[in-house]
C-alpha cells in the first residue's frame, strides 16, 4: 500500500490541537487498519514530520485497536487460547510483532506431531507430548519468577524457563495445537492440568514440576500437603480456555509497571470480577 490522499491529509490533521479533530483522526486510522497505519508511520519517520507527537498518536491508535480486538474476542462465542494470548499481549505492548511467537509455536507443534502415529492412544500421545515439552524443548519452571521476564509468554517461550503459571499456559497452548486433550482444573490461587476420558471423567493430574508426571488423587493430595497448600476439591472446577487467558492477565497484573500496568488493568477489568489467582 502507498500513501494515498486521505493519509496525506491525515498527516496535516495530526498536528491539530483540537481534541475533536484528534479523535476523528484516531477513529479514521482505526477504521483504516494496521496496513495504512504502517504506511503512515513510515512516511512520518522518513520526512521527519514532528516524529515524537505523531508517533504518540500512532501508538494510541495501535493501543485502541488492540483493546477493541480483545473486547471482540471476549464477546465472541469461541475463545481459542492462542488468539486470546496473542491479543492480550498486543494490548500490553501494542508495538509487539507476534510473527516470531507464532512461528515458534508452529515449529514446536510440527515437531511434536511428527512423533505421533495414527495408532497412538490419547494416553500415548500425552506421554510423547510430555517428552517433547520437557526433554526435547527443555521447558523448566523457575522458582524465581517474580519479575516480568519470567512471566511474559513471548519471553518465556524463547528462554524455555519461567514462572509456573506461564509455563503451564504454554503447555496448554502447545497441547491445543497438537490435539492433546488436557484441561485446566482451576482453584483459588492457580490451576492444575488434568487428563480426562472422552466423557470428561478426571483420570489423572499432571505435575508439571516433574515433567508432566501423572498423579492420582491420593498422590496429588500428598504433594499439596507437603507444599502447605490448602486444597479443597469441593471448590475446584474444570474450566474452558478463557480461564487460562484470565489467569495470564492476572499474572501480568502482578508484575508489570508503568504504561504496561495501566493497560493490563484495563484488560483485567473486562473479566467482570472473575478471578483465579486473587479471588
Amino acid at each position: 500500500m502507498k500513501l494515498d490522499s486521505e493519509l496525506l491529509s491525515i498527516t496535516v490533521l495530526m498536528d491539530d490541537s483540537d481534541n475533536s479533530v484528534r479523535e476523528a483522526v484516531i477513529e479514521r486510522l482505526i477504521a483504516r487498519g494496521e496496513e495504512a497505519l504502517s504506511v503512515l508511520e513510515q512516511f512520518v519517520t522518513e520526512n521527519q514530520l514532528n516524529i515524537s507527537a505523531h508517533q504518540q498518536l500512532i501508538s494510541e491508535v495501535r493501543e485502541r485497536m488492540a483493546f477493541n480486538k480483545f473486547l471482540n474476542y471476549l464477546n465472541s462465542q469461541d475463545h481459542p487460547l492462542i488468539d486470546g494470548l496473542v491479543l492480550l499481549t498486543k494490548c500490553v505492548d501494542p508495538q509487539w510483532d507476534e510473527r516470531n511467537f507464532l512461528f515458534v509455536v508452529s515449529e514446536m507443534s510440527d515437531d511434536i506431531i511428527k512423533e505421533f502415529s495414527d495408532d497412538n492412544t490419547d494416553f500415548e500421545k500425552l506421554n510423547i507430548f510430555n517428552y517433547c515439552f520437557f526433554k526435547r524443548f527443555g521447558f523448566n519452571i523457575s522458582l524465581t519468577d517474580a519479575s516480568e521476564e519470567w512471566r511474559e509468554i513471548d519471553k518465556v517461550i524463547e528462554k524455555r524457563d519461567g514462572s509456573s503459571i506461564t509455563v503451564s499456559i504454554i503447555y496448554f497452548l502447545l497441547a491445543r495445537s497438537v490435539g492433546v486433550e488436557i484441561h485446566p482444573l482451576c482453584f483459588s490461587g492457580g490451576l492444575i492440568p488434568v487428563f480426562t476420558d472422552e466423557k470428561g471423567k478426571l483420570l489423572f493430574y499432571l505435575n508439571l514440576f516433574k515433567g508432566g508426571e501423572l498423579l492420582v488423587t491420593k498422590n496429588f493430595d500428598d504433594i499439596l500437603r507437603d507444599r502447605g497448600i490448602d486444597f479443597n476439591f469441593n471448590f475446584v472446577k474444570i474450566e474452558e480456555d478463557l480461564a487460562l487467558v484470565t489467569i495470564y492477565a492476572e499474572l501480568l497484573n502482578l508484575s508489570l509497571e508503568g504504561e504496561k500496568l495501566k493497560r493490563i488493568e484495563k484488560i483485567v477489568a473486562l473479566f467482570d470480577g472473575k478471578r483465579y489467582l486473587n479471588p
